[in-house]
């Protein structure tokens, strides 16, 4: 208020849902408030359990019983601009998009008095806790905060589902050019994760050129970047030599920017790029011969470039490449844009059943069908047209109409047309398409198949025991995948048994299923496990769900830990199995 920059101000207090009072400030101590299940838990520290879902009270459930403090509610990997997103504080769980933590009202906050203070604005925020309880060495219990944000109008004016304050403030990006954005890197593990092949985003001009980005293998580096701003900016002209003489340029060139200036090198796939263009940027040019070709020291070339596909009834070349830049269609002479004016015309919709859900793999079909294609002159197609249907992924079931036509044809009934795609082994969206032989009918469908459930064996490692008597370790297992090899999705869980002397210390992920339950996260499960002795052991079994398939068992114990050296004098911690312990606990269908 007096604007001196130091924080002898008044204060004011945000009263929460326990309707707190200004003064005193209400401090507890164990073991006052040490169980949240009963009564009127104190404890408010270390997100503790909704007492509503608790209750005999069913209706309530999804109303959050403590609102109004911090450190109540974990907050989550960062994900496009969920930062600046809020959860609501008054419903159990996270908000969708949100950044999770906790969310704030100032217009909460009351004056000394206890009453409303009426704030618009502040300087300094300050925390303090409730509890005064002391660990000794490990010092007082307090909340820990690591960052406060403030939340962003719900603006989004581009409808790139990337909010303007966002744009403007944080990536620096366009908030009213919808190819000026922000695309994901990878999707965090409680929205389901992002296995290979999964895409993250597209980034699209008005003239429909597009930048698609793809999930690759777990990203693990500490230090990655999990967004990529991007941009798609039209070149008016052409600039820089062709691979040959015999190649005019066309008039689609495109400069395609990326904060990240090696895919690949990221942790995604190759990013696709399509290329669209008009009749006339392709004037007095061969539309069957179109490539693309990106421009690399002083002269373009196809250099990096995999995948290239052309496809006259859409007026499209799609390819992908590891790394943004300047990216050119050219060809010979040719007579222009060959689409003809008869036959079908326009957009081909297209729809999938199941729409979503099914695991990749060749035993699972789907049924594409299109909606109403249109010929020239308005009305629906005439039955027996012929259709082109493809998919960068699996493979098209239904029977080949002409075997003379490149591809798979289908003929239109009742002007549309229906085929079986067989899913591949492999996970992530595939780009399904239906094109006309003749005329210009073009239609496009993205979609994703999942991981299936664990089906190989787990194998477990052993991270430095803690303790003595008793002793307390943590357990990761490898990547856990499918049938068809692929890592199973974030949040699929598998049942534990541990038996002889170890307990399952970790909480249990589901406590709805029978059994226990270890959550999988970036394709990983991590358990804690207690033992009496460091030489205790103990059998632990994995199944792919209670009662479910086995995924083996082995036999463990804390002195199976050993600290290693590494060379140059240093030291660090690692997991060494020694040769006679491991064949003297092999099993025929081990954990590890």
């Amino acid at each position: 208020m007096n604007g001196n920059g130091v924080a002898d101000d008044p204060w004011y207090l945000i009263p929460g849902s326990r309707a707190l009072p200004y003064s005193p400030f209400p401090w507890r101590s164990e073991p006052d408030g040490q169980a949240n299940s009963a009564g009127t838990p104190d404890l408010l520290a270390g997100n503790i359990r909704n007492p509503n879902s608790m209750d005999p009270n069913l209706s309530n459930d999804l109303t959050e019983y403590n609102w109004g403090y911090a450190e109540m509610t974990p907050a989550v990997q960062p994900y496009l601009d969920n930062y600046v997103r809020p959860d609501n504080p008054l419903t159990v769980g996270l908000s969708d998009r949100s950044g999770g933590g906790d969310a704030f009202d100032i217009a909460w906050a009351v004056n000394s008095a206890g009453q409303p203070a009426g704030l618009h604005q502040f300087h300094f925020l300050r925390l303090t806790s409730f509890i005064a309880r002391n660990f000794g060495v490990l010092g007082v219990a307090s909340p820990e905060i690591d960052a406060a944000a403030d939340v962003a109008p719900d603006i989004d004016t581009d409808a790139d589902g990337i909010l303007d304050e966002y744009e403007t403030r944080v990536a620096g990006t366009d908030p009213s050019r919808p190819e000026s954005t922000v695309l994901a890197l990878e999707i965090p593990p409680h929205m389901g994760g992002s296995p290979a092949g999964t895409l993250l985003g597209t980034a699209t001009h008005i003239s429909g050129t597009c930048l698609r980005l793809y999930a690759g293998a777990p990203r693990s580096d500490g230090a990655r970047e999990f967004n990529a701003t991007v941009d798609i900016l039209p070149i008016g002209t052409p600039t820089g030599p062709l691979p040959n003489a015999g190649l005019l340029p066309s008039l689609c060139e495109y400069q395609i920017n990326a904060s990240v200036s090696d895919f690949v090198l990221a942790g995604i796939e190759a990013a696709e790029i399509v290329l669209h263009y008009s009749s006339a940027d392709i004037s007095g040019l061969d539309e069957a011969s179109l490539q693309p070709y990106v421009y690399r020291e002083g002269a373009f070339s196809q250099t990096g470039m995999t995948d290239i596909q052309a496809n006259a009834a859409a007026n499209q070349v799609s390819f992908r490449c590891p790394s943004p830049g300047v990216f050119l269609l050219a060809a010979p002479v040719g007579s222009g844009d060959t689409a003809s004016a008869s036959g079908p015309q326009g957009t081909i919709p297209l729809q999938a059943t199941p729409g979503s859900g099914v695991v990749a793999d060749p035993a699972n079909t789907i049924t594409v069908t299109s909606g109403e294609i249109l010929d020239a002159s308005g009305p629906a197609v005439a039955d027996g047209t012929l259709i082109t249907a493809s998919s960068s992924k699996g493979t098209i079931l239904s029977a080949d109409a002409d075997a003379t036509t490149p591809g798979v044809q289908v003929a239109t009934s009742a002007g549309v047309v229906s085929f079986v795609l067989q899913a591949p082994p492999q996970v992530g969206s595939v780009t399904i398409t239906a094109a006309s032989v003749q005329g210009a009918a073009y239609g496009e469908l993205l979609y994703a198949f999942i991981p299936g459930p664990p089906a190989t064996t787990l194998h477990w490692q052993l991270l430095e025991p803690r303790g003595v008597d008793p002793v307390t370790m943590d357990m990761e297992s490898e990547l856990i995948r499918d049938l068809n090899g692929n890592v199973v999705r974030d949040g699929t869980t598998v049942t534990l048994e541990i038996t002889g002397d170890g307990t399952l210390a970790s909480i249990d992920a589901d406590m709805d299923a029978p059994g226990f339950q270890a959550r999988i996260v970036g394709g990983i499960a991590r358990i804690t496990v207690e033992t009496p002795f460091e030489d205790s052991e103990f059998t632990l079994s994995a199944y792919s769900a209670q009662g479910g398939t086995s995924l083996g068992q082995g036999l463990y114990s804390p002195k199976e830990f050993v600290h290693l050296p590494l060379s140059g004098g240093l030291a660090t911690v690692v997991l060494l199995l020694a040769g006679a312990s491991m064949a003297r606990r092999k099993r025929s269908n081990p954990i590890g």
